[in-house]
């Protein structure tokens, strides 16, 4: 049975905080073989995921740099664009 776009993106979220099921993973990755949107999701799903988790290093009232604000907006910008 293949998946929706809605519940591939809420899968690809969910694996983010937990597990999936072996019949959930299955699915979703069934899904990421075809769809060219959820594909392109994932990966900046797992760009943002990165940078959060960066940014969770430094203390509430650090800022980032000019150069960090503009490394993130390359880094979605290339995903873009392939």
């Amino acid at each position: 049975m293949m998946l929706s776009c809605d519940t591939a993106t809420l899968y690809i979220t969910k694996k983010e905080y937990q597990n999936l099921s072996c019949k959930e993973n299955l699915q979703l990755n069934m899904h990421l073989m075809g769809c060219r949107f959820c594909r392109a999701f994932n990966k900046q799903n797992a760009i943002l995921s990165d940078k959060i988790s960066i940014l969770q290093e430094f203390p509430p009232e650090a800022e980032l740099s000019a150069e960090r604000k503009n490394d993130i907006q390359r880094a979605l910008d290339n995903q873009h664009s392939k």
